[in-house]
């Protein structure tokens, strides 16, 4: 079993982020959208298309995504754009790259 050696580089509040962020991409339908939507912005209509998944399941789960900080919302008329928050996206792979490199 493999545990985490140097767990003093974070602090309690970023390790819960970083639970939370796990539980959120568990979810299949919503590590498909972050997979889609870092070809680019796209609205809901797009996203649904290309995921063939139904419109109200598509945006059920956009909300955790945005409400996380992993998405972000633009409006452009009457569509939303929403994009990966890469930033973001990029401190949890950071932490993840770390975790694949313990022995």
């Amino acid at each position: 079993m493999t545990y985490i050696q140097d767990t003093k580089k974070y602090t309690s509040l970023q390790l819960k982020e970083i639970v939370d962020f796990l539980k959120i991409i568990a979810e299949p339908n919503r590590l498909m959208i972050l997979s889609v939507l870092q070809e680019g912005p796209l609205n809901v209509g797009q996203i649904q298309e290309r995921l063939k998944m139904p419109l109200n399941l598509t945006s059920f789960h956009l909300r955790p995504l945005k409400k996380a900080g992993l998405i972000s919302a633009k409006k452009t008329g009457l569509n939303i754009y929403y994009s990966v928050n890469e930033s973001k996206v990029c401190s949890y792979r950071e932490f993840l790259t770390h975790l694949s490199q313990l022995d």
